[in-house]
């Protein structure tokens, strides 16, 4: 019964002259398919590491004989390379020399685009493709492509001798490398073996119309028999347009895709709500912390608040000096008024309008800083520096003698009062 059955095709890549394409149809016992995927499971083989295709040649190509051959399957991107003894598989390895790789070869030998290239391909003999260009020496990049195959080849036949098989005999070429005419006998020449394209309907008995299909492009063979084999989980229908194929790999690609998009952000969405728990333990730790220094802090503004408003009303008292006074000796006056009471001045030099310099002594050097922060705190001076503060004696006590400067800005009302008359050349002094 056709429920029985996996399906896998597969069509030419080129059309023939009567413009027609030929579709390769395979089918598989589904019985077999699972046989098959479980034997690659249970030593757990990736997909990648040992392709279906590989399966199919071994089971359709390799001869009944013991005698070891290599199985080179090419196709668009990658070739396949199986060391086979009878019917049991020594090693298998794949590397990027495709078609693909051939094609771009001809193209830079050429200096042509990769699509007339591709057509090139198949009407030219493998031979002429390998023959330098006109005004070229030296090797052919296709040339070159042939001894990286050659190289290949060289390796499998290496391992399949150390993997306990007997010497290399020959080589089956099969996939899409194996429809470009002469290649078989380039290779040959080259390792020193024959080689012969691989045919999976030798000794069948087939009708004119299947006939004509395996004479005309026998090597699509295993790229249909593998997508039998690989077909496991498929619903069993048949679609014979390439295009509604190609679509339905891409929406299952998009799936996937969207699958993963959707655990990554269920991945993101878990991570981000556990680092934010640790984030608010961290914060609430902080804000408990927060509430234990501001409850000090508040402790001890109460316990400065009487010093603070004395600080406040000394520096409003400076401001006014400088802002509501007629004359600097107002000026010296009222700014003596506001500094600490260990801190006297002696002298007030009014500089040309933009320069107050105070001289004075202090009982201690904190109450010069402490006049020095009440004068810049006034906010009505640019700026505000100590030239010095040196400790000397006065009336048997030790007095600290100092200077300050304060830059006047230029809308100050004293600036222009200094500017007229005597004080515009040598300055205002008051002692």
């Amino acid at each position: 019964p056709l429920n029985d059955l996996v399906w896998g095709y597969s069509v030419a890549d080129q059309a023939g002259d009567d413009g027609l394409r030929q579709v390769v149809i395979a089918a598989a016992r589904r019985e077999t398919v699972a046989e098959i995927v479980s034997g690659m499971e249970e030593p757990m083989l990736p997909d990648s590491s040992l392709q279906v295709s590989t399966l199919a040649g071994r089971r359709a190509l390799s001869p009944e004989a013991d005698d070891s051959v290599i199985l080179l399957d090419m196709d668009e991107d990658w070739a396949d390379l199986t060391a086979v003894s009878g019917k049991e598989i020594l090693s298998c390895r794949s590397t990027n020399l495709g078609v693909g790789t051939l094609v771009a070869a001809a193209a830079a030998d050429l200096d042509i685009e990769l699509e007339e290239a591709e057509e090139l391909i198949g009407q030219w003999t493998f031979s002429k493709l390998c023959a330098p260009s006109q005004g070229k020496t030296g090797q052919s990049a296709v040339e070159g492509w042939v001894d990286s195959i050659v190289l290949e080849l060289r390796r499998s036949a290496l391992s399949a001798v150390s993997s306990g098989g007997l010497p290399v005999s020959s080589i089956i070429l099969s996939g899409r490398g194996a429809a470009v005419s002469g290649i078989a006998e380039v290779i040959a020449e080259k390792i020193n073996l024959p080689v012969e394209i691989g045919n999976p309907w030798a000794e069948m008995q087939l009708g004119a119309v299947v006939k004509h299909g395996k004479d005309y492009l026998p090597a699509e063979f295993t790229v249909a028999t593998g997508l039998a084999i690989s077909a496991a989980e498929s619903t069993g229908s048949i679609n014979l347009m390439p295009g509604e194929h190609k679509e339905a790999r891409i929406r299952q690609r998009r799936e996937r895709a969207a699958m993963l998009g959707l655990g990554i952000a269920a991945a993101v969405l878990f991570i981000t709500i556990l680092l934010g728990q640790i984030g608010i333990r961290t914060k609430s730790a902080e804000l408990d912390d927060l509430k234990g220094r501001v409850a000090v802090a508040r402790h001890a503004a109460v316990s400065v608040q009487p010093g603070l408003a004395k600080e406040v009303s000394a520096m409003q008292r400076i401001a006014d000096a400088v802002q509501n006074s007629s004359t600097p000796i107002e000026v010296l006056r009222r700014i003596s008024q506001g500094l600490p009471k260990s801190c006297w001045i002696s002298e007030l030099r009014f500089d040309a309008g933009k320069l107050v310099v105070l001289r004075g002594g202090a009982l201690s050097d904190s109450a010069v800083a402490d006049a020095v922060y009440q004068l810049s705190g006034a906010g009505v001076f640019e700026s505000v520096s100590m030239d010095y503060c040196n400790l000397g004696t006065g009336d048997n006590k030790q007095v600290y003698e100092f200077q300050i400067k304060c830059a006047l800005p230029p809308d100050s009302m004293l600036s222009g009062k200094a500017k007229t008359g005597a004080s515009k050349r040598s300055g205002l002094v008051v002692r």
